[in-house]
């Protein structure tokens, strides 16, 4: 007996080389395949958190159209102001329209306009340090299609045409930083600098913060003025449907026909769409990242249970005596695990610290997610640690199916 002891540790040890090879490509696959993981469970948390930020507007049933007013048609402020009023008159009257209103500059349609402007009674700041907003041109419902919401002051209204006095309406955002703890209704200001010729104009309204270019970046200043005191040949119109928008595409088109029918009229988005385009790039990073994991965490039980199995196969002799002289089958399952269990535990410890240095470097692609979440590297290990558990747990089972009788007749 001794003898077939001694026999089967060498045949189990001969290949000792080939064994730490083996051992080594486990480890690694496990250590790969944990960094992965890990990394695409801190992409699926911040992608998670991205689509539940709120845009600070209400962005379902809206339904948008950019319009460029030909220059020869509309070169004048007149025309402008008539092409928009007609568009708007008939647009709120189609049934099912809640509201319609026109911008220059929709939110998440990278169109941006940013502007200096200059506070009146203060002195005129280097041009580095002058106050600078995001500027866009509204008409007098565009609050209220978009679902904004009023801190303070009034909207825009009717009255607020070329004849009256110039006004604007700021966002929390420019008042927190260019009126700190002062109330900027009734203050007024201009675009550009103090002597230029542009009008001064009133803040008369304060609204919520609203995220323009994408649900990942924080509101930034801004300010609003009416169209009816700043007309322009390039809007796009806001239509707010008491249901799916997609039933009033044709009933739009038609009524934009009907006023010009040199204008196209196929350019209808939805801003549900044009939001969710603007996580697409996040989106594909989390679809990748899980990809890259499942094939790594595949491959990291394939790699135990093949080195198990073979194992196993190698020990065959070396267990059937074990069998022979009385062991039973849980003592021979936890030699198999044990063996399984150190690699897997040296995997883990390699991948955490891989882990630790990798998520740092994707710091960057996330939203409100620490690098080193706590929460997805314990979950992420437990998951990789149950599923090498489950690998090694059929190569265990196996070997405590030897037949002694069978591993006993070796040369």
């Amino acid at each position: 007996v001794q003898e077939a002891l001694k026999e089967g540790g060498r045949s189990s040890t001969g290949g000792s080389r080939a064994n730490r090879l083996r051992s080594v490509l486990v480890i690694s696959e496990i250590a790969a395949a944990l960094v992965l993981l890990i990394a695409s469970g801190l992409m699926l948390k911040s992608f998670w958190r991205l689509q539940h930020v709120d845009p600070g507007f209400q962005a379902e049933n809206l339904l948008t159209l950019d319009l460029q007013l030909p220059e020869l048609k509309y070169r004048e402020a007149p025309q402008q102001l008539l092409f928009q009023q007609q568009l708007l008159q008939r647009i709120a009257s189609i049934p099912g329209v809640s509201n319609a209103a026109t911008v220059d500059n929709l939110p998440f349609s990278g169109n941006e306009a940013y502007l200096g402007f200059s506070i009146e009674g203060r002195p005129t700041p280097n041009p580095a340090d002058r106050p600078r907003a995001y500027h866009r041109v509204i008409s007098s419902d565009y609050m209220q299609a978009m679902g904004i919401p009023f801190r303070s002051g009034r909207p825009f209204n009717d009255h607020d045409n070329a004849d009256a006095p110039a006004v604007a309406i700021v966002n929390e955002e420019t008042a927190r930083r260019y009126w700190p703890g002062e109330d900027p209704i009734g203050r007024r200001i201009k675009r550009g600098r103090p002597d230029s010729k542009n009008p001064w104009m009133t803040i008369v309204g304060i609204i919520g913060p609203i995220r323009h270019t994408s649900l990942g970046v924080e509101s930034q200043p801004e300010f609003y003025v009416p169209f009816l005191q700043n007309p322009d040949s390039a809007l796009t119109l806001v239509v707010r449907s008491a249901s799916d928008p997609g039933n009033i595409n044709n009933a739009v088109r038609g009524e934009l026909l009907q006023i010009d029918r040199d204008l196209p009229a196929s350019n209808i988005k939805y801003m549900s769409d044009l939001i969710a385009k603007s996580v697409a790039q996040p989106r594909l990073y989390a679809v990748l990242l899980i990809i890259f994991a499942g094939v790594a965490l595949i491959l990291a039980a394939v790699g135990i249970y093949g080195l198990l199995s073979y194992s196993v196969s190698q020990r065959r002799q070396e267990i059937g005596i074990r069998l022979a002289l009385g062991a039973i089958p849980g003592t021979i399952r936890k030699l198999v695990l044990v063996q399984a269990l150190r690699l897997v535990i040296v995997g883990l410890i390699l991948g955490l610290v891989l882990g630790l240095a990798f998520t740092r470097l994707m710091a960057s692609l996330l939203f409100g997610v620490s690098a080193t979440d706590p929460l997805i590297f314990v979950l992420i290990s437990l998951l990789l640690f149950c599923v090498a558990l489950l690998a090694s747990y059929f190569p265990a089972r196996s070997a405590t199916r030897v037949d002694p009788l069978t591993a006993l007749r070796y040369e």
